[in-house]
């Protein structure tokens, strides 16, 4: 059994792709699977790495612009709320006051 991870991090032959370390490992033990290489690649920090984001993050981004937009209208109405109580409060107490003279 060949060592896969001395020929992947070795400077002259490593960093390929699967397919290209298993032609090379291949005539050195051909008893190597290019699955076992794919399976070794895998595990690998650099593989992870660079490996593509999933596409449910443009579904997760999408959601949070839906959350951000729901809580800034809320905010809005419980502003417009607030505005009201103080107009209301303060015409009050201006009556208040002019009943009193």
């Amino acid at each position: 059994m060949v060592d896969i991870s001395k020929y992947y991090y070795d400077p002259k032959t490593g960093f390929t792709s699967a397919e290209k370390l298993h032609k090379k490992l291949a005539k050195i033990d051909p008893t190597v699977t290019l699955k076992e290489i794919k399976s070794f690649l895998k595990k690998q920090f650099t593989a992870q790495v660079n490996k593509d984001p999933k596409s449910f993050q443009t579904l997760f981004h999408h959601q949070l612009e839906i959350i951000f937009r729901l809580i800034l209208l809320y905010m809005i109405v419980m502003l417009t709320i607030i505005t009201n109580i103080y107009y209301v409060a303060l015409m009050y107490i201006v009556v208040m006051q002019l009943v009193e003279q």
